[in-house]
C-alpha cells in the first residue's frame, strides 16, 4: 500500500518564538560558550517532545546574543503554555548553576517564562505539507502529516480483514 499526498493538504501549525530577551536571560543563567550552540538542550528538547501534546519540532538555541529564534518550538496543537513554564521551571533547575540558582538572572529568566509573557510570542500558521509535485513541502511535513493523520483516525472505528472492529484511539 502507498500513500499519494495531496498537494492541497495543510496543516496548522501553532509556534513560539525565543524572544530576544529571553534568549539572552537563557545564555547567562545556563550558558557554556564551550557548547556548540551554548546551551545544552538536549534533555530540554526531549523533555519538550515527550510532555507537550503534539510537538512538532524544537530549534536548537544559538550561541549569539540579540538573537531571536522564530519558530523556536512548533507543534500540531495549541501550546499549553502553565506546561510549558512548568517543563522550562524543570530543565532549569537542572542545568542552572548552583550559585546562579535563586538570583537575579533566575528570576529574570523565570518571569519570561511565565504564561503570559510567552503568550506575546506565540502565533499560529497555516502551511501546506506537500508541493504540487507532491514532495515535502519543508522539514516539518512529515511529523506534521503523521500527527494530523493520527487526530482524523483518533476515536473512529475500523473494520479489519477478519471483521472485526477496532477502535482507533490515541488514549488507549
Amino acid at each position: 500500500m502507498s500513500l499519494v499526498p495531496d498537494p492541497s493538504f495543510t496543516a496548522t501549525y501553532h509556534l513560539l518564538d525565543m524572544s530576544t530577551g529571553l534568549h539572552d536571560a537563557l545564555i547567562d543563567l545556563v550558558g557554556d560558550a564551550r557548547r556548540a550552540y551554548n546551551i545544552s538542550s538536549w534533555a530540554l528538547d526531549a523533555q519538550l517532545l515527550q510532555y507537550l501534546d503534539q510537538p512538532v519540532q524544537v530549534k536548537p538555541v544559538s550561541r549569539y546574543r540579540n538573537d531571536p529564534i522564530p519558530g523556536w518550538l512548533i507543534t500540531n496543537a495549541p501550546i499549553d503554555l502553565p506546561r510549558l513554564r512548568a517543563i522550562l521551571t524543570n530543565w532549569i533547575a537542572s542545568v542552572c548553576p548552583e550559585g546562579k540558582f535563586g538570583g537575579p538572572g533566575h528570576s529574570r529568566v523565570l518571569e519570561l517564562i511565565a504564561p503570559d509573557a510567552l503568550a506575546q510570542h506565540m502565533h499560529s500558521e497555516r502551511l501546506a505539507l506537500f508541493d504540487e509535485n507532491r514532495r515535502p513541502a519543508s522539514k516539518l511535513a512529515f511529523n506534521g502529516y503523521s500527527l494530523s493523520v493520527s487526530d482524523h483516525i483518533d476515536g473512529r472505528p475500523a473494520t479489519s480483514p477478519a471483521g472485526r472492529t477496532l477502535s482507533l484511539s490515541a488514549s488507549q
